[in-house]
């Protein structure tokens, strides 16, 4: 745990990768993983530190996501577009969706996302994601809402079936959107009306979602956040940040009351989610893609939307297939702390290794460096006393 806390901070300090994923990564999950947590389907440590291809590590495809931009949503005239890789006390190096600046006066403005590979999860209806954020203390001069992470055919409506969608409002709040491919839907309602999809009062009865109490995360620290079907089987989800329930499906005194759970008015109300889901195309972080007709595109197209781009950095995202009891959540975060010296109150071991070692490798640079001034100095004493 040492070695990897300290080529951390190598890769703080000098700029270089701290230690290669796949090196990272034994026995199917990351070698700091506890005994009770299961190996996930896939897990990107995201921390490649240079370029757009993004690393998983369950199959070893080194082009298992990239990053991508919408060049029409890029503020930056002084130089082309690039990833924007940054160093970080306790990962080392990540990746930081977005990148407001400003150059010789100039404002520079990079709006981008993370496009990961389709995985195929929750066939039993159980699975669970886990993921490392942090927050910017600014948001986008434009933003509406702040899309973290999306999965799901971004030609629909996230409001439909096979549908995850995470997103923080510009109030503190999370909410969460999710539709398994059971869940009552706009487009599944029985109703005599054929638009009834498109009333929004036709089709309330399949609204469905949650929602936190605001707690606003603009604070440059990092936050866990999992996502997890039922731990006891059935329908419904929680939704953890930093080991605390903030909401879930159905509603469970925690969170946002929103009173989908009356029965006499909505079709969900047993809960969402606990069923098999399949949803279709990359997994999305950081941006909204959404369908592009509601602009006069073609049928089944779909672009980003320029108001919900997140702005932070994202680290550690992991997707299981099974869900995570409180007692395996609480495990995975703690081993996570340890591990990275997240919240640490103390200078980090990695970083005093660090700074050891510069001070080391300096004060010898500067011992080399004297050495050779003084050999110099006492050669040219020497030629002046020969020639005197």
């Amino acid at each position: 745990m040492i070695f990897r806390k300290s080529t951390a901070i190598f890769a703080l300090l000098f700029g270089t990768p701290a230690i290669s994923a796949s090196d990272a990564f034994v026995d199917g999950k990351p070698e700091f993983f506890p005994g009770d947590i299961p190996s996930p389907l896939a897990y990107y440590y995201l921390d490649d530190g240079e370029g757009s291809d993004l690393m998983e590590s369950v199959s070893n495809d080194p082009k298992g996501g990239e990053v991508i931009a919408d060049a029409d949503h890029q503020t930056n005239f002084l130089s082309p577009y690039k990833p924007n890789w940054v160093k970080d006390v306790n990962f080392g190096r990540t990746i930081k969706c977005g990148l407001m600046d400003k150059v010789i006066g100039v404002d520079v403005v990079q709006k981008d996302t993370l496009s990961l590979k389709d995985v195929d999860y929750g066939k039993g209806g159980s699975w669970a994601w886990s993921v490392w954020f942090r927050h910017d203390i600014r948001d986008f001069a434009d933003t509406a809402r702040e899309q973290f992470i999306g999965h799901g055919d971004p030609a629909n409506v996230m409001t439909s079936r096979n549908q995850v969608n995470l997103q923080f409002e510009r109030n503190g709040i999370i909410r969460t959107h999710l539709y398994d491919s059971n869940d009552i839907d706009r487009f599944n309602l029985d109703s005599s009306d054929p638009l009834c999809h498109e009333s929004q009062e036709c089709r309330l009865p399949a609204v469905a979602y949650s929602e936190t109490t605001t707690q606003y995360y603009n604070d440059r620290e990092w936050h866990h956040l999992v996502l997890t079907t039922n731990p006891g089987g059935g329908k419904g989800y929680n939704v953890y940040v930093d080991g605390l329930l903030r909401s879930s499906s159905p509603y469970s005194n925690v969170g946002t009351y929103l009173g989908f759970e009356d029965c006499a008015i909505y079709k969900n109300c047993a809960g969402v989610g606990g069923d098999e889901i399949n949803p279709v195309g990359p997994i999305r972080l950081c941006g909204r893609a959404k369908p592009d007709n509601w602009k006069g595109a073609k049928e089944g197209e779909y672009a980003w939307d320029p108001k919900r781009y997140f702005h932070g950095q994202v680290a550690h995202f992991a997707i299981f297939d099974s869900p995570l009891s409180d007692v395996q959540l609480e495990n995975l975060r703690n081993a996570y702390i340890e591990e990275y010296d997240i919240y640490s109150s103390k200078l980090p071991t990695g970083i005093l290794v660090g700074i050891i070692c510069s001070a080391v490798a300096s004060a010898a640079l500067a011992t080399l460096v004297w050495k050779c001034t003084k050999k110099e100095s006492l050669s040219k004493n020497q030629e002046s006393m020969e020639f005197a």
